[in-house]
This record gives structure tokens, C-alpha cells and sequence, in this order.
């Protein structure tokens, strides 16, 4: 079915006034799922679209909670689109903490290191507590707003090594990634049976076909027959 997201009309200049108004067009046009993209856990407007933008993102995302001030009730809000026979997904960067961000410091130790010791923004997948800390996480928020699913969103560099001094519970990156995945899985089946869980070019492929249930083509919006024929393929 296809679902409306809100990165390309909005980039991260989103709100309860402008999701809310488009839910009634989507719910008018036969679109029953909606995808509130990166903007909403910040208070943020700019898109990627600068070198600037880009860090300020980087580093402000990470905390899983709805911006006061774009959102002053976000679970009522999804309520009201639940009312109106329409499912509401977020997305998120499940490994990805900024130093910006509240739980940088709860999470710093269990960050990744690349190969000349510099820390970088994600989570290590090995670590013995990264899956257990993103289980809670998502579940939580999605518990909090009473979310239908979830966008998983820049993983593609977890196959790298990582070479933080921390402990490492498993002997690859591959590893990790699965166990952490699966621990997100069973917390979130678990709160609903029918949770929503995509994930998108390059993470969308046989590997993971056990790990979400949603796999994306591409992130080409204006193109429906290259995501068919991808879809195909």
C-alpha cells in the first residue's frame, strides 16, 4: 500500500498543523499509513541540504521524543489519526547518537571507533549492552505515542569494524547487527502484532528478511516504475 511520507514536502520543518491537514488529504485520497520523517524529535527546520544542515542534524539526533514545540502532544495527535482509521510511522536512526543529544553521555562508551580511534556517531553493534539499550529505546517510544511502526534508517556503515577499547560480545559487526535487530523486533512484535518495521536500500535484502517485515526499493518518491520493477527484483 503506499504510504505517505513527510520528508519531501517538509524536510525537517515538521509539525502537528502540517501532518495533521495532510493526514485528512491522505485519508481522502485512500492513504492509510503515514511516515512522519526526521524532524520531529528536534527542533530543527533545515533539510540536508548543507554542509551545516547536515551537522546540526548529525548531531541532534538520537533522543526519541517528540519536540514540544513542533509537537506539544504527539501521542493525542496519533490518536486523532487513529481515529481516523490511519496508522502513523516514525522514522528513526536506530545505532545513531549525536553529542547534541540527551543520551549522548548515558551511551558515549558504547559508541564505535574507526580505525584511527575517532568516535563516530553510532552505536557498536557488537557492544554487550547496544541491544538491550535499543529494545528499551524504541519500545519505549513507541509505547509513549502509541506508534504503528518504524522507518530504520542509516545502517550502512555497521558492517565496519569497530575499534573502541569497550567489550565486544560478538566477534563480527554482522553479528551484532543481527542480534541487536532481533532484539528490536521481539520488543516491538510484542507491543503490536502488526508493528511496522522497514528498513531501506542498502539494509533491505535477504539477510534481514527475518528481522522486519517492510522492505523499501529505493528512495526515489517521484518514480513509480523503477520502485515497482525494484519491488519485482
Amino acid at each position: 500500500e503506499p504510504v505517505w511520507c513527510s520528508w519531501y514536502p517538509f524536510g525537517q520543518d515538521v509539525h502537528e498543523i502540517n501532518i495533521e491537514a495532510n493526514a485528512r488529504l491522505c485519508k481522502q485520497a485512500g492513504i492509510t499509513t503515514l511516515l512522519i520523517d526526521a524532524g520531529y524529535n528536534n527542533s530543527l527546520k533545515g533539510g540536508m541540504d548543507t554542509p551545516d544542515n547536515i551537522e546540526l542534524f548529525n548531531d541532534h539526533t538520537g533522543d526519541w521524543t517528540a519536540n514540544a514545540t513542533k509537537f506539544p502532544d504527539f501521542r493525542a495527535l496519533i490518536g486523532r489519526i487513529h481515529g481516523q482509521g490511519q496508522r502513523m510511522t516514525a522514522w528513526v536512526a536506530l545505532f545513531m547518537v549525536g553529542k547534541s543529544t540527551r543520551s549522548y553521555f548515558q551511551v558515549r562508551e558504547m559508541l564505535k571507533k574507526d580505525s584511527s580511534g575517532k568516535e563516530t556517531l553510532y552505536l557498536c553493534p557488537q557492544h554487550p549492552l547496544t541491544p538491550e539499550y535499543l529494545a528499551h529505546t524504541f519500545l519505549k517510544a513507541a509505547e509513549d505515542y502509541d506508534l504503528d511502526g518504524y522507518w530504520l534508517d542509516f545502517m550502512d556503515n555497521l558492517h565496519l569494524p569497530c575499534h573502541a577499547a569497550h567489550p565486544h560480545a560478538v566477534a563480527s559487526p554482522a553479528e551484532g547487527y543481527n542480534r541487536c535487530l532481533m532484539a528490536v523486533r521481539d520488543a516491538l512484535l510484542k507491543f503490536k502484532p502488526d508493528f511496522l518495521i522497514e528498513t531501506r536500500m542498502k539494509m533491505a535484502n535477504l539477510n534481514v528478511q527475518s528481522l522486519v517485515n517492510v522492505l523499501e526499493t529505493t528512495d526515489m518518491p517521484f518514480d513509480f516504475d523503477i520502485n515497482r520493477s525494484l519491488g519485482v527484483f
